[in-house]
């Protein structure tokens, strides 16, 4: 090897071994699920099991007629899942049909137990559907994070039922799709190891790419199909986008800058109540201002005007503009796990510039906002 040539790293990318997604696919769940075991478990969460419990336990009941919906109550702790696992015993596949707290705790209970998974994602708020990640929260707040062998064995993508999901839903997927592309083009300057545990793929970066084009071509319209509650082609273009292609993405590719905003955030009282791809939306912007990119700043703070993303701490939650600690915010950002995958790593002090950048910020919106 020639010196000072960098020895090759190795690259990861995972990917679900079947991705299913349309109007009415919730229906070939029995099936799917029966590909991969005969005594299945069914992990949902309160608002689910009441929604579609009685449908999945009618699909699920024709391989084992005890199937019964496992309800996580509450938050997902080491001891909710440790229960939802016990409760489980026996089964030789899980299936988790919920939002991202359901699909978390099936993940956690499939590793427990050793099996297969089925995901059945309800909303599109996050690509966590098709990742190998399972956050689990403890009784002080601590965030830890269980994985999966691999990723999950099927996720199945209902388009019409995450139509019926409220918008806010599709927004914070939309956001944290966005984000995707800069995270990973941050991550692979540095070489920087990805949620997957090499570094950024070229499958990943292409994913990432067409990620961004399909959001920013197809959310508006998206949204205007959830509003109706009907899917269309944007909503299967944009569903697509935020699952699948943001989740290979991202685990093929990284997190940086925007996703430490996040954290941060999400920990910050009066902000600790937006949604996690909200608080990726502004941590976006923090790192395109953080990058000098003047003209990416400002257009994607527009098209956040255009369709109802926060572009300003107030509008994430605080109570009044100013009332959040920027030094504080910076330096719990600064804290995060992924602050050093960024080319350029910043000092708690230039983060703060960087946020102070975006609340200045008056974007200029190339349409009218949604209502």
């Amino acid at each position: 090897m020639n010196a000072g040539v960098p020895a090759p790293a190795v690259r990861i990318l995972g990917a679900p071994r079947l991705y299913i997604q349309g109007p009415g696919v919730l229906a070939q769940t029995g099936e799917i699920a029966g590909r991969l075991g005969r005594r299945p478990a069914l992990v949902t969460d309160a608002e689910v099991a009441a929604l579609l419990g009685p449908q999945l336990t009618a699909l699920l009941g024709a391989l084992d007629p005890r199937v019964q919906p496992l309800v996580l109550a509450g938050e997902i702790t080491r001891e909710a899942v440790d229960e939802l696992a016990a409760q489980a015993r026996g089964a030789d596949v899980v299936v988790a049909a919920g939002g991202g707290r359901a699909l978390d705790a099936g993940k956690a209970v499939a590793i427990r137990l050793g099996t297969p998974l089925v995901l059945v994602p309800t909303i599109a708020s996050s690509d966590a559907a098709t990742s190998r990640g399972a956050v689990i929260h403890e009784p002080g707040g601590e965030a830890l994070v269980e994985h999966l062998p691999w990723n999950p064995d099927a996720v199945i993508v209902d388009t019409a039922v995450i139509a019926a999901a409220p918008p806010r839903f599709l927004r914070c997927g939309i956001a944290d799709a966005l984000a995707t592309k800069f995270e990973l083009q941050a991550c692979a300057a540095v070489g920087a190891q990805t949620p997957a545990g090499g570094v950024a793929t070229i499958a990943a970066a292409a994913l990432a790419d067409a990620c961004y084009a399909t959001v920013r071509k197809h959310a508006r319209e998206a949204l205007d199909a959830v509003a109706g509650g009907t899917p269309d082609a944007s909503l299967e273009a944009v569903v697509e986008a935020a699952l699948l292609l943001s989740g290979l993405g991202f685990e093929g590719g990284g997190l940086s800058i925007a996703h430490c905003v996040a954290i941060a955030l999400a920990a910050t009282p009066g902000l600790d109540g937006a949604a996690h791809g909200e608080q990726v939306a502004y941590g976006l912007l923090v790192q395109l201002a953080l990058e000098d990119d003047d003209q990416a700043l400002r257009e994607m703070a527009g098209f956040y005007a255009e369709i109802g993303l926060p572009r300003t701490l107030e509008s994430a939650g605080a109570p009044a503009a100013g009332a959040v600690g920027i030094e504080s915010l910076a330096r719990a950002a600064m804290a995060a796990p992924w602050s050093a995958n960024h080319p350029s790593v910043p000092t708690a002090e230039e983060l703060a510039a960087a946020i102070r950048r975006v609340e200045e910020l008056t974007p200029v919106p190339t349409r009218a906002p949604l209502s």
